[in-house]
C-alpha cells in the first residue's frame, strides 16, 4: 500500500467512527429526553410532600402547591407572590430554580440549576449543587433537592 491509500483509509475509518460517536450520542439524548419527565415527576413529587408536611403543621399560613408539565410554582395561600418557581426543559434536560425574594443573608434571589444525567447503567439521576450554600456538585436526590430549595423559603436564618 502506498502513503495516499494509509491516509484515504485512515480518513474512511475517522469518518465511519464520527458516525458512529454521533449515533450514539443521539440515542443517549434520545434515551434521556424519554426519561427526563420521570426524574421531573419524582422532584415534584418530592416537593409537594414537603409542602404537604409543613402545611399539616397546623401553622397560619399555608403553602399552595401548583404544577404543570413544565413549571412547579409554590406560593403563601391567598398571595400572588411565588416563593419558589422551578422550570423543566425537557429537550435541554435541565430544572431551573429561582426564589424571587431575596435571601436575607445576601439579600439576593436563589437561583440554580440541576442537569439530568444517565450514569453507567443509563438510569436518570440530577447532577447539581449536593449542600445548600456550598460549590460542593455531583449526584444529588430529590428529596436533598427539595430541602435545598424549600429551606431558606420556609425557615430563613
Amino acid at each position: 500500500m502506498s502513503w495516499i491509500t494509509d491516509r484515504l483509509e485512515a480518513q474512511k475509518k475517522a469518518a465511519e467512527a464520527e458516525r458512529e460517536r454521533v449515533r450514539v450520542e443521539s440515542e443517549e439524548q434520545q434515551r434521556l429526553a424519554n426519561l427526563a419527565p420521570n426524574v421531573w415527576h419524582t422532584l415534584g413529587d418530592a416537593l409537594l410532600h414537603d409542602v404537604q408536611e409543613f402545611n399539616a403543621t397546623r401553622r397560619r399560613r399555608h403553602l399552595m402547591f401548583r404544577r404543570t408539565e413544565e413549571r412547579i410554582e409554590i406560593v403563601w395561600d391567598g398571595s400572588l407572590a411565588l416563593l419558589v418557581s422551578l422550570d423543566f426543559d425537557q429537550r435541554r434536560g435541565t430544572i431551573t430554580y429561582a426564589c424571587p425574594t431575596p435571601a436575607p443573608n445576601t439579600g439576593h434571589p436563589r437561583r440554580g440549576e440541576y442537569q439530568v444525567t444517565l450514569d453507567d447503567a443509563s438510569q436518570p439521576y440530577l447532577f447539581g449543587e449536593t449542600i445548600r450554600g456550598t460549590a460542593r456538585v455531583g449526584r444529588v436526590e430529590p428529596q436533598d433537592i427539595s430541602e435545598t430549595i424549600l429551606g431558606p423559603v420556609l425557615f430563613p436564618d
